[in-house]
């Protein structure tokens, strides 16, 4: 059947999650290829909310089997605790989910040296979520970072740890002119997640690849979004790893044309959180606050409020086209109902759309096309056929803009709340 990926064609924040566990629902097979707990995969099940970091959110469907890939650094620590929080709620996850044996470990000193390392950067901040991703990816690229294979015997790991916290305490003593982490201070909490992860490790490329062989659905899950990519992304203002469908292949351990399905998540609008330009942003303007609000736009992992603007049809066409995106799912449409005009940018002023250099977008000045809004409530919508036209029009210049069909709108975070074509 091929890999199906799932992929956040923005700066991360475009719903992912509720998108994965709607097509989880006939998927033999979720698969996380990369980051980490940096991620906030939010899906509403019933009015209740589940927010997942690390755990793939197909875990929402009890037959789904539930992989952490190669690709990704895992905190065995929240990991631990997001399983016992699931678990509470009923969800079978020692029989779900596997951890790959060759993902790295995110320690407790990775996490500290993110937060330090980001107070010396001052006004130069990246605005990472502190959770350790980016030393870790670094460590890992170094070749000094633990896999998860490293749980396997417990006093090799103890001693690991040991000589990677050395190593950490002279960056963090030497270069920062921080006290050092205690190994005591945080060793046996780290040392009981042992319990949790080691039944789990498993070989997710051999798991993937037979799944494949044997027919089965199989979805790729990414984090964060296309722009947020360490090497197509806003760079500096980006992420430590692949989040798009070129992550796909090496964050699980298969061939890249396994991959079959991409589709790409898109809000109506645009948000963004941290650091880093945003052509469209709608800074101290009023209808900014008001998507923020009617969006619930809030960071899932650290509560930040989000930056909120129009939708940006150039960085659109640009992250479908290194993808590409096989279909489109359009997310958050029902937050643009009530606005009388809605804009969209359609290029930016005396630029060439045939080299865009991300990493000047802070210098760019978009032009902007105009769409008649609606005034109806779209969140009951059962087909497209009861959108307003406004709506319909809207959909057609996203589609438009993205070279891709629309297969899927979102009409509220309920998961029933989906329209499809």
């Amino acid at each position: 059947m091929g890999v199906h990926a799932i992929v956040g064609g923005q700066w991360g924040d475009e719903g992912k999650g509720k998108v994965v566990d709607f097509f989880s629902d006939s998927a033999d097979v979720v698969a996380r290829y990369q980051g980490g707990a940096n991620a906030g995969h939010t899906v509403f099940i019933d009015t209740e909310q589940f927010i997942l970091h690390q755990v793939p959110s197909g875990i929402l469907r009890p037959d789904t089997r539930c992989l952490l890939g190669p690709g990704m650094v895992v905190d065995p620590v929240e990991l631990a605790g997001e399983i016992g929080r699931l678990r509470d709620k009923g969800f079978r996850c020692m029989q779900q989910i596997g951890v790959a044996y060759n993902a790295q470990l995110v320690l407790p000193v990775h996490k500290r040296l993110d937060g330090v390392s980001e107070a010396a950067l001052k006004d130069q901040a990246i605005g990472t979520t502190q959770r350790g991703i980016g030393p870790t990816y670094s460590d890992r690229y170094a070749r000094r970072s633990l896999p998860v294979s490293a749980l396997l015997d417990a006093d090799r790991f103890k001693e690991a740890v040991k000589a990677h916290l050395e190593y950490a305490n002279a960056l963090l003593t030497k270069i920062y002119g921080q006290p050092p982490l205690v190994m005591a201070d945080f060793w046996d909490e780290l040392a009981a997640t042992r319990e949790v992860v080691l039944p789990l490790v498993t070989d997710v490329s051999t798991e993937v690849i037979q799944a494949l062989r044997e027919d089965k659905s199989v979805i790729a899950e990414g984090a964060q979004g296309v722009l947020l990519d360490i090497d197509f992304g806003t760079y500096p203002y980006v992420t430590s790893s692949h989040p798009g469908t070129i992550g796909v292949a090496s964050g699980l351990g298969i061939p890249p044309a396994a991959v079959t399905r991409s589709t790409g998540i898109f809000k109506a609008y645009c948000t963004r959180v941290g650091e880093g330009p945003f052509p469209t942003e709608l800074t101290d303007h009023e209808a900014g606050e008001r998507l923020r609000k009617a969006g619930n736009e809030y960071g899932a992992t650290t509560g930040r409020p989000r930056r909120c603007g129009w939708f940006d049809g150039v960085l659109g066409d640009f992250s479908a086209r290194i993808n590409g995106f096989t279909d489109i799912c359009i997310t958050k449409a029902d937050v643009l109902s009530q606005f009388r005009e809605i804009p969209m940018c359609t290029g930016y002023e005396d630029q060439s759309t045939d080299f865009l250099n991300l990493h000047a977008l802070d210098e760019v000045t978009p032009h902007y096309a105009s769409f008649e809004g609606w005034d109806d409530d779209i969140s009951g919508c059962e087909s497209m056929s009861e959108f307003p036209e406004a709506l319909l029009i809207y959909l057609d210049a996203l589609e438009s803009s993205l070279g891709a069909p629309i297969r899927i709108v979102s009409t509220g975070p309920e998961r029933s709340q989906i329209v499809r074509k």
